[in-house]
């Protein structure tokens, strides 16, 4: 689960460490049985840690 500071890191330095430790979790193999058909994203932004509100 993410949470607000990474979300919205107070410095560049702060979102690269995030992003270093998000990069640790990445999985680079294919473990499925079969090949995917579909892929789907979603992006929501009504966020109610938007910092603007």
């Amino acid at each position: 689960m993410v949470n607000k500071d990474q979300l919205f890191p107070d410095s560049i330095e702060a979102a690269k460490k995030i992003q270093n430790e998000m990069a640790k979790s990445v999985i680079l193999t294919d473990d499925f049985p079969q090949p995917l058909r579909y892929i789907a994203g979603m992006d929501v932004s009504n966020n109610p840690y938007d910092p603007k509100k």
